[in-house]
């Protein structure tokens, strides 16, 4: 769980699951820092393109920070994503009813951490109104330069 979010911000459950690559790090050791930036652009039907960018602080003593930079899309039938929109509803919809992808990059210039900037990131997402606005997400890493 990303913890420390600023008052108001969207809170986001993280869950890493490497399935190509294994890493002595997760998104858990992590704290999201005050500020950051997600905006959402609706188009025809209610489709939603979503971007965010957010730096991140790791548990570490001195602490490192990485930059996390999300975009993707939500789709679906436009009576599905109506619901999605109802916080009181969202929790009801199947996620197999609708399509939430999106990409993550980080990006740091901690030495510790230089092996995050060679990953790619796809997540799969699902809308839970219930949580304070949040969303659950599934990242799976895909690849690695180095």
């Amino acid at each position: 769980m990303v913890s420390g979010l600023a008052a108001g911000a969207r809170a986001l459950s993280w869950y890493v699951v490497s399935s190509l690559a294994v890493l002595p790090w997760s998104f858990a050791n992590c704290h999201l820092q005050p500020g950051g930036q997600d905006s959402q652009i609706v188009v025809k039907e209610l489709a939603t393109s979503v971007r965010a960018n957010y730096m991140l602080q790791t548990a570490d003593e001195p602490p490192a920070y990485i930059i996390a930079k999300s975009s993707g899309w939500l789709t679906g039938a436009k009576d599905v994503l109506e619901k999605l929109n109802d916080p009181n509803v969202a929790d009801t919809i199947n996620p197999s009813t609708y399509k939430y992808r999106t990409t993550l990059t980080l990006e740091t210039g901690d030495e510790r951490y230089a092996f995050v900037n060679t990953l790619m990131w796809v997540c799969s997402c699902c809308r839970r109104g219930q949580e304070g606005e949040s969303t659950s997400l599934i990242y799976y890493a895909v690849n690695s330069v180095s």
